[in-house]
């Protein structure tokens, strides 16, 4: 896993986040259902990009009521752009 990974999820989970911004999910649920069927990453990776997002403050984590955490957007369109058109930094 190296940098270049963890970004390009990280902008896939945007691109999602961007088409459907009302989604939640939990980080297997976003492997699942959020990433290109089959990718090839790694779930250290997955973990990485989300906190990632996480600390630039685009998704939030929350804590459902069965105790699993879930990540939802809580950024504008504004800010989901800027990171698609590359300003997405660690």
């Amino acid at each position: 896993m190296d940098e270049a990974e963890v970004k390009a999820i990280a902008r896939a989970i945007v691109s999602h986040l961007k088409a459907k911004p009302l989604a939640s999910d939990t980080q297997m649920g976003i492997a699942q259902w959020w990433l290109q069927p089959g990718g090839e990453f790694s779930d250290e990776a997955l973990g990485k990009a989300l906190e990632l997002l996480r600390r630039s403050g685009v998704i939030e984590e929350v804590l459902a009521t069965d105790g699993r955490k879930r990540y939802r957007r809580c950024s504008s369109d504004v800010e989901l752009e800027a990171l698609l058109n590359g300003e997405l930094r660690r």
